[in-house]
């Protein structure tokens, strides 16, 4: 029962050990047993009843992980290694002594990825602890390293839903990890319940700085989730903390304003607050993404309230070292998808074509060129396509595929272009349908080397292309009974 029965329980327990020890006071069990129940507030009292079961009963590992606990929470960590040492030394098998370890290392060295420790631990004792802080290592190695391990988050996602249905009771922490995870997998709505649900168990007692974490976390799946207002309401709770946010939360407050059409000046200057004290490693790169950010936005309003034109002599104008190479690239691509919606009233519009010839002609990096070129010319093949100019769809996607031959909606696009514009009859566009069902199925599929090979045999329609196509590819034995029966028919 929670609330007042939880005290009543603990005294009762508390009771019950003390007349244990009045009639054996040499029962190791006994003590640690006191040592458990004894208050957090008094530490001396704790760590007296921890080594004195220690001195009655040195090879028990459960006792040693106890006291290294206590000593952990004192941030004594040299005590605390020494008893998981010996913790180990007696019970190699002690999963508390690894969760306890991973704990530690982690207070040690902040870069120091435990999940390993935590999966260790798994393997020995499937407990709600080491499912927990196995699913936050893991999701905290992906946030370092800034790239997504889909098979270590699907296993973290699995393990925070174990230990949410092993516990007692589910801590904000489990509910923000599930949030968090869901996240990465795109359940932008579980997220948010998952981020509500840790409001409630996080308050009162959870602590002003983990409410600020959850809020902003919250706002951001809501923002994802299609619901700005909602959004803005969750960031307007925590705003008079707003001096205290990271980078990316501010990112995420001015991208919900903007999104709103409430973006002021005053909210870009968020992006990049005065830093106290010297020593800051992040103040450069925070300055990066604000004037990065700023520059995007301003753009966007000149492509909103403008024309093309005026976006297009705005990218013309950025320097070449004003902005990293990535960003450089999206700005031009803002350019360009705006220019793909067609002309405006009192706008005549602006050619895709032009817009990638003037970005080649500027004097910037040649990887911004190189990045934009594929996506460009994808966008351009897209508008001839929708303006029903097939050659020139086909012309434009023939140089995407000659850029990234692996590029296999690109190429399932030409492929469909020469088809339809070679083929008379019925029997060849269901040839189509099969081939490009088949291309979509299975692993390896949609090789653009193989594709070459089915285009040829659409063209002519010999059995010398198709046996030359089956020598190359025998792992694609199987499609050719697919390929087989409308040409036989």
């Amino acid at each position: 029962v929670p609330g007042d029965g939880d005290h009543h329980c603990h005294r009762r327990s508390k009771a019950m050990v003390l007349k244990g020890l009045a009639v054996n006071p040499h029962d190791s069990a006994l003590w640690a047993g006191l040592g458990l129940v004894t208050s957090t507030e008094n530490p001396k009292m704790k760590e007296y009843c921890f080594s004195r079961a220690l001195q009655l009963e040195p090879t028990n590992a459960d006792t040693w992980v106890c006291l290294a606990s206590l000593y952990l929470g004192q941030g004594v960590y040299d005590l605390a290694t020494d008893c998981l040492q010996n913790a180990r030394m007696y019970d190699t098998a002690c999963s508390s002594a690894w969760e306890c370890e991973g704990v530690l290392r982690c207070l040690l060295d902040e870069n120091f990825n435990a999940a390993e420790m935590f999966a260790y631990a798994l393997r020995l004792s499937n407990t709600p602890f080491a499912n927990l802080h196995y699913a936050m290592e893991t999701l905290l190695r992906c946030e370092k390293d800034g790239r997504a391990d889909a098979n270590g988050l699907r296993s973290a996602r699995t393990a925070i839903q174990v230990s949410m249905g092993q516990a007692a009771e589910v801590g904000p922490l489990c509910w923000l990890c599930d949030g968090l995870l869901s996240e990465h997998f795109g359940a932008h709505a579980e997220a948010t319940r998952s981020y509500e649900r840790a409001l409630d168990e996080a308050s009162p007692p959870g602590g002003a700085a983990l409410e600020a974490v959850l809020r902003a976390s919250l706002a951001r799946a809501q923002l994802k989730s299609g619901k700005p207002e909602e959004a803005l309401a969750s960031f307007e709770a925590i705003l008079p903390q707003a001096r205290d946010w990271d980078i990316w939360t501010r990112f995420a407050y001015v991208c919900t304003k903007l999104e709103l059409g409430t973006l002021s000046d005053r909210d870009l200057l968020l992006l990049a607050p005065p830093r106290e004290g010297e020593g800051d490693g992040r103040g450069g790169a925070d300055i990066l993404v604000a004037d990065t950010l700023r520059t995007k936005v301003q753009l966007q309003s000149v492509l909103r309230e403008g024309s093309v034109e005026d976006g297009l002599r705005y990218a013309s104008s950025l320097a070449p070292n004003a902005l990293p190479s990535g960003d450089l690239s999206d700005c031009w691509l803002m350019v360009l998808a705006s220019a793909m919606k067609g002309p405006r009233k009192g706008d005549p519009g602006v050619a895709v074509d032009r817009i990638l010839a003037q970005i080649r002609a500027a004097s910037h990096p040649a990887e911004v060129w190189s990045q934009v070129k594929h996506v460009g010319t994808k966008l351009a093949a897209a508008t001839s396509l929708a303006a029903n100019e097939r050659k020139a769809a086909a012309r434009q996607f023939g140089r995407v595929v000659h850029g990234a031959p692996y590029d296999k909606l690109s190429y399932a696009s030409l492929l469909h272009l020469r088809a339809s514009s070679s083929s008379k009859d019925s029997s060849s566009g269901e040839l189509f349908a099969a081939l490009l069902q088949a291309l979509g199925e299975g692993d390896g599929a949609g090789d653009p080397v193989f594709a070459e090979h089915v285009l040829r045999f659409l063209k002519k329609g010999t059995r010398r292309c198709l046996s030359k196509c089956l020598h190359k590819h025998p792992e694609y034995a199987g499609l050719w009974s697919t390929i087989r029966c409308p040409q036989q028919a």
